[in-house]
């Protein structure tokens, strides 16, 4: 009978878990603790329970029946290999190591190592920082050394050596990477699949601007984790969609997709990519003009920790929790946020890599707090970033809409909000260039924070839009000409035509002799005269042709 039963189980865990998980359980309570096929059945009751996305039960179960220390066996290891995947997934990273070590260590011949053990353990060296052993591993298994390479581990070697690339700066290496380790997945039998390299490879692709094909990654991730029946990454799916939908400036998609991202996480206990849902939230509500209701989204967030293991979500949160902090709190209490994180190279690396727009707006915030040096230095990195990434568009525009803002290159500024593929990185481009001609080319400065702000309202950025279009309405006088003097200064200029004296025009305004000289040195340099008998011509050439 209990051989039927776990046929039956096996029939149903593709189309009905529900069932399958109850018969599942049912199996394995009428099996005798002493029966060798007890522990087979507990791999079955625990994948079921995943199925139904029970995850917590099913970790529960799995301790409850794990034997004890120094057993061995394929169906010690599947367990123990089921646990590392689960509790990865609950960002209990240091226990999945534990586990996954575990498997590799209970399996007795390399044969009978589980499919993906291998990974869960690099998967776990990366997410507790142990970027030495990770690389070790990846290529123990790439090449052969130690245990036998099994096919479904490689797709996960190539997604962590990306990872890793991508720490060290190198984009399009860890984004051919990723494109490895997916094709490699596709010979995959599905039961072995992970969704991992598509997660990866469809964010990194987001962060870049490839945003068709990170739509493509995405569906296949979806239909994949529809196939398989395993939910344990299911929150990853609208939290990475949420990511990719903000980058392409569908704000309130976004927002849709990170709150189902979040229910599903607490439904299923996997709060491994709620800091990046959460992010896109903050976004959202900021770019609308609610800094508060932002700040509250990220306070109900332990901020993750800057582990490298890839563009998933820290550099995310992160950059949603500066501008937040700019909002309310000014430029320099931005600036102190950042430095506070020390994230070293690998952090600043993925920094400036995961949002084209953040590295002008680090810059740009620099400037606004008068640290020159700190805008100068990342300016530099971003220059460094776009040099080892010569063929990524984003790494090269961001760059480039830097270093113009550090020097006021109008023509860089224009250019990059042409070309930029982020459509909030394209308005700031345009804010930055209007915001450049200000005083000097009034009209062009309109035109351009006009852009900015049709840009910014299309993407649902209302805040942002309404800063554009204040500033393109508001009335700036030049710096030079008749034009640019002041009411004082015309005054000034008007009594000196009329053969005043400074002491005499002082008496006459009410102002001291220091003052009246202090606005007569404006007029001077603003007019390019250096005699009051040339200013005297000046001011009755003008005089005249305002009367007429």
């Amino acid at each position: 009978m209990l051989g039927e039963l776990d046929w039956a189980v096996h029939v149903l865990l593709a189309s009905r878990p529900e069932e399958a998980a109850e018969l599942a359980a049912r199996t394995l309570r009428l099996t005798p603790p002493d029966d060798p096929a007890r522990l087979a059945r507990a791999a079955f009751a625990v994948e079921s329970l995943v199925a139904t996305g029970r995850l917590a039960q099913a970790v529960e179960l799995a301790r409850e029946v794990m034997p004890g220390s120094g057993s061995t066996g394929p169906e010690t290891a599947r367990l123990h290999h089921t646990l590392s995947r689960l509790l990865f997934i609950q960002g209990r990273f240091a226990d999945s190591l534990t586990e996954a070590e575990a498997a590799l260590a209970t399996t007795g011949p390399a044969s009978r190592v589980p499919a993906g053990a291998e990974v869960a353990r690099l998967r776990a060296l990366l997410a507790l920082g142990e970027s030495g052993e990770a690389r070790r591993s990846v290529w123990a298994i790439l090449s052969g050394e130690g245990r036998p390479t099994v096919d479904s581990d490689l797709p996960g070697a190539f997604a962590a050596l990306a990872s890793l690339c991508w720490d060290e700066g190198r984009a399009v290496d860890a984004i051919g990477l990723l494109r490895c380790a997916t094709h490699r997945a596709r010979g995959v039998a599905s039961e072995a699949r992970e969704s991992e390299p598509y997660v990866q490879l469809a964010t990194m692709l987001a962060c870049v601007g490839e945003f068709d094909d990170a739509i493509e990654a995405m569906d296949v991730c979806d239909a994949q984790v529809e196939d398989s029946g395993d939910r344990s990454w299911s929150a990853a799916i609208p939290s990475v969609r949420a990511r990719l939908l903000l980058a392409m400036g569908h704000s309130d998609e976004a927002a849709d997709h990170a709150r189902e991202a979040l229910g599903m996480a607490e439904t299923l206990g996997t709060p491994l990519y709620t800091p990046m849902a959460r992010a896109v939230l903050a976004t959202v509500a900021l770019c609308r003009g609610e800094p508060e209701r932002a700040s509250r989204v990220l306070s109900s967030q332990a901020p993750p920790s800057p582990t490298p293991i890839g563009a998933l979500s820290w550099a995310t949160f992160t950059w949603a929790r500066a501008r937040v902090v700019e909002a309310q709190r000014g430029p320099a209490a931005a600036l102190e946020m950042l430095a506070r994180c020390d994230a070293g190279a690998a952090g600043m690396n993925r920094l400036l890599l995961e949002d084209p727009a953040a590295g002008p707006w680090w810059v740009r915030t620099c400037l606004a707090a008068g640290d020159r040096r700190c805008a100068e230095e990342i300016g530099a990195t971003m220059l460094m970033l776009a040099r080892a990434n010569p063929e990524l568009t984003s790494a090269g525009v961001a760059a480039s809409h830097a270093a113009a803002l550090i020097t006021r290159d109008t023509v860089a500024l224009e250019h990059a909000s042409e070309i930029h593929e982020h459509p909030w990185a394209r308005g700031s481009a345009a804010e930055d260039a209007g915001a450049s001609l200000l005083g000097r080319e009034p009209t062009a400065a309109r035109e351009l924070l006009q852009t900015a702000g049709s840009t910014y309202e299309q993407i649902g950025a209302d805040r942002d839009a309404a800063r554009a279009r204040h500033r393109s309405a508001r009335r700036v006088r030049p710096t030079i000409g008749w034009p640019s003097l002041t009411a004082t200064e015309r005054r000034v200029a008007s009594l000196v035509a009329d053969g005043l004296t400074n002491c005499e025009i002082g008496a006459r305004l009410y102002l001291s002799r220091h003052t009246v000289d202090f606005h007569l040195r404006h007029v001077f340099r603003k007019l390019d005269v250096t005699s009051r008998v040339t200013l005297t011509r000046l001011v009755i050439s003008e005089e005249g042709a305002a009367a007429s």
